[in-house]
């Protein structure tokens, strides 16, 4: 048998012992002391005892033992033959380590375009290494902190969303090789509203009397309000006597205007269009609108 380091988890280790004879039958002990299969006084359980393979398992660090005070199998043949003790070797069992503190999805904006994730541990000699799906990460473009307790992302763009099947975790690592990974999480990508196409001003008549501004826009979950000199405004009918529909839309359509509804681009109308939160808002250009009054004809020709 060879001397074999185990972790606390899972809590397992066995020994291998492989002899020749005729009816041979093997004992294993520890520190001199025959084992059985069950639980020991020193909580470990044990399977295997008069077997050539000894399996241990709850092993916990109080299981460590050197190999003086190891353990040993005695090969038996058929009497008269003297029996066979192999060599006693040790045990070492080192603590997993333990996350008390698992990452959490992120949801992270285009703009600008970053995002962390942090995990909490505890145990000896830590290592970290974060993976996405699966794949070790390298500190890179966008990526540092591949082997630390945070990971840091940037330059991200809605190409980099990944759910959390395929998402972000990390194997932490401590003495001997004990090794536990978190939990996978996802990662949400929201581009950022960004406005392609500005209102204008506009010009009116009091006859039809009818308005509209249009904004176009790309971003994610896009919604959309319209402004009149910072005051948001409703559908329906307004204190100016205008009459508003679409102030929630991309298009904000104006009716019943009479010259009394002219406003200068600095107290006119604007847009704001949101997106999924948290990424900020674009607000668009303030324009203006000038009603004109429709020219009517008081006598006719006769």
């Amino acid at each position: 048998p060879t001397d074999q380091t185990a972790c606390s988890t899972p809590g397992t280790a066995s020994f291998t012992v492989a002899a020749a004879g005729t009816g041979l039958t093997y004992q294993w002990r520890l520190n001199g002391v025959n084992l059985v299969n069950g639980v020991q006084g020193n909580g470990s359980t044990v399977s295997g005892a008069t077997t050539n393979t000894l399996s241990l398992s709850t092993l916990t660090t109080a299981n460590t033992v050197a190999a003086a005070a190891g353990y040993d199998c005695i090969v038996s043949g058929t009497a008269p033959c003297a029996a066979a003790t192999s060599t006693s070797v040790a045990l070492t069992v080192n603590t997993a380590p333990s996350i008390s503190a698992q990452p959490v999805a992120q949801i992270a904006c285009s703009n600008p375009g970053t995002a962390s994730y942090t995990i909490t541990a505890a145990g000896t000699g830590l290592t970290y290494q974060w993976r996405l799906n699966g794949v070790n990460l390298v500190d890179g473009a966008n990526v540092s902190g591949s082997n630390t307790a945070t990971l840091n992302l940037t330059n991200l763009t809605s190409a980099n969303t990944a759910a959390t099947a395929s998402g972000y975790d990390c194997v932490v690592t401590g003495a001997g090789s004990c090794a536990v990974t978190s939990t996978r999480v996802a990662l949400t990508v929201n581009t950022v509203p960004s406005i392609g196409t500005q209102p204008t001003d506009q010009t009116a008549c009091s006859t039809p009397g009818t308005a509209s501004f249009t904004v176009a826009a790309a971003g994610t979950g896009l919604t959309y309000q319209w402004r009149l000199n910072g005051v948001n405004l409703v559908n329906g009918v307004q204190g100016n006597g205008s009459t508003v529909s679409g102030a929630t839309t991309n298009t904000l359509s104006l009716s019943t205007l009479t010259t009394a509804n002219t406003v200068a681009a600095a107290a006119g109308y604007d847009c704001i269009v949101s997106g999924t939160a948290p990424c900020a808002a674009a607000t668009s250009t303030r324009v203006a609108l000038t009603v004109n009054t429709t020219p009517s004809i008081s006598s006719q020709p006769v």
